[in-house]
Protein backbone atom coordinates (compact mmCIF):
# COMPACT_ATOMS: atom_id res chain seq x y z
CA UNK A 1 0.00 0.00 0.00
CA UNK A 2 1.40 3.41 -0.85
CA UNK A 3 1.99 5.83 1.54
CA UNK A 4 -0.42 8.56 0.41
CA UNK A 5 -3.21 5.74 0.14
CA UNK A 6 -2.46 4.93 4.35
CA UNK A 7 -3.21 8.91 4.69
CA UNK A 8 -6.39 8.55 2.23
CA UNK A 9 -7.53 5.50 4.05
CA UNK A 10 -7.37 7.34 7.66
CA UNK A 11 -9.07 10.41 6.78
CA UNK A 12 -12.02 7.98 5.08
CA UNK A 13 -11.92 6.07 8.83
CA UNK A 14 -11.18 9.66 10.61
CA UNK A 15 -15.03 10.71 8.92
CA UNK A 16 -17.05 7.39 10.28
CA UNK A 17 -15.32 7.22 13.55
CA UNK A 18 -16.95 10.62 15.19
CA UNK A 19 -19.35 9.00 17.55
CA UNK A 20 -21.68 11.41 16.08
CA UNK A 21 -21.51 11.44 12.90
CA UNK A 22 -21.85 6.83 13.20
CA UNK A 23 -25.20 8.13 15.34
CA UNK A 24 -26.45 10.23 12.73
CA UNK A 25 -25.60 7.56 9.84
CA UNK A 26 -27.25 5.17 12.27
CA UNK A 27 -30.52 7.49 12.45
CA UNK A 28 -30.49 7.72 8.45
CA UNK A 29 -30.68 4.40 7.73
CA UNK A 30 -33.97 3.99 9.29
CA UNK A 31 -35.33 7.19 7.45
CA UNK A 32 -34.94 10.35 5.54
CA UNK A 33 -34.94 13.51 8.19
CA UNK A 34 -34.03 16.94 8.81
CA UNK A 35 -31.54 18.71 11.30
CA UNK A 36 -34.38 19.35 13.83
CA UNK A 37 -35.62 15.96 13.38
CA UNK A 38 -31.82 13.99 13.84
CA UNK A 39 -31.35 16.99 16.60
CA UNK A 40 -34.83 15.59 18.64
CA UNK A 41 -33.80 12.15 18.18
CA UNK A 42 -30.34 11.96 19.24
CA UNK A 43 -30.78 14.59 22.04
CA UNK A 44 -28.02 16.67 20.29
CA UNK A 45 -27.91 20.59 19.52
CA UNK A 46 -29.06 21.42 16.37
CA UNK A 47 -25.36 23.22 15.14
CA UNK A 48 -23.64 19.87 16.02
CA UNK A 49 -25.63 17.86 14.18
CA UNK A 50 -25.44 20.49 10.97
CA UNK A 51 -21.37 20.51 11.54
CA UNK A 52 -21.62 17.03 11.69
CA UNK A 53 -23.79 16.94 8.48
CA UNK A 54 -21.68 19.08 6.72
CA UNK A 55 -18.79 16.75 7.21
CA UNK A 56 -21.24 13.63 5.96
CA UNK A 57 -22.12 15.44 2.88
CA UNK A 58 -19.16 16.85 2.21
CA UNK A 59 -17.54 13.14 2.07
CA UNK A 60 -21.00 12.42 0.47
CA UNK A 61 -21.81 9.64 3.05
CA UNK A 62 -25.41 11.58 3.49
CA UNK A 63 -27.87 13.05 0.71
CA UNK A 64 -29.79 16.23 0.92
CA UNK A 65 -33.19 16.89 -0.83
CA UNK A 66 -34.30 20.57 -0.73
CA UNK A 67 -37.64 21.18 -0.35
CA UNK A 68 -38.52 24.86 -0.03
CA UNK A 69 -36.54 25.79 2.80
CA UNK A 70 -36.08 22.73 4.26
CA UNK A 71 -33.72 19.89 3.27
CA UNK A 72 -34.69 16.03 3.91
CA UNK A 73 -30.98 14.00 4.30
CA UNK A 74 -30.62 10.45 3.67
CA UNK A 75 -27.85 7.83 3.38
CA UNK A 76 -26.30 8.22 -0.03
CA UNK A 77 -26.32 6.03 -2.55
CA UNK A 78 -22.88 5.53 -3.59
CA UNK A 79 -22.58 4.64 0.23
CA UNK A 80 -25.02 1.87 0.01
CA UNK A 81 -22.34 0.51 -2.98
CA UNK A 82 -19.64 1.13 -0.84
CA UNK A 83 -21.26 -1.12 2.34
CA UNK A 84 -21.49 -3.96 -0.72
CA UNK A 85 -18.04 -4.16 -1.34
CA UNK A 86 -16.26 -7.92 -0.35
CA UNK A 87 -13.63 -5.92 1.62
CA UNK A 88 -13.30 -3.33 3.75
CA UNK A 89 -10.17 -1.84 1.66
CA UNK A 90 -11.50 -2.98 -1.69
CA UNK A 91 -14.52 -0.55 0.05
CA UNK A 92 -12.31 2.54 0.93
CA UNK A 93 -10.50 2.21 -2.89
CA UNK A 94 -13.79 2.47 -4.28
CA UNK A 95 -15.16 5.33 -1.96
CA UNK A 96 -12.02 7.28 -2.35
CA UNK A 97 -11.88 7.12 -6.35
CA UNK A 98 -16.00 7.48 -6.86
CA UNK A 99 -17.18 9.50 -4.42
CA UNK A 100 -15.45 11.03 -1.64
CA UNK A 101 -14.80 14.84 -2.93
CA UNK A 102 -11.88 15.19 -0.33
CA UNK A 103 -10.21 11.71 -1.20
CA UNK A 104 -10.91 12.35 -5.11
CA UNK A 105 -8.83 15.55 -4.78
CA UNK A 106 -5.81 14.17 -3.07
CA UNK A 107 -5.24 11.74 -5.78
CA UNK A 108 -5.70 14.88 -8.31
CA UNK A 109 -8.94 13.18 -9.68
Amino acid sequence: MKADSSVSNYRCFEVLANPLRLKIISELKKNPKTVLGLAGSLHEEQSKISHALQVLRKCRFVHVDKRGKGRIYSISENFGKMKARSGILDAIAFYKQNVCRVCSKEHGA
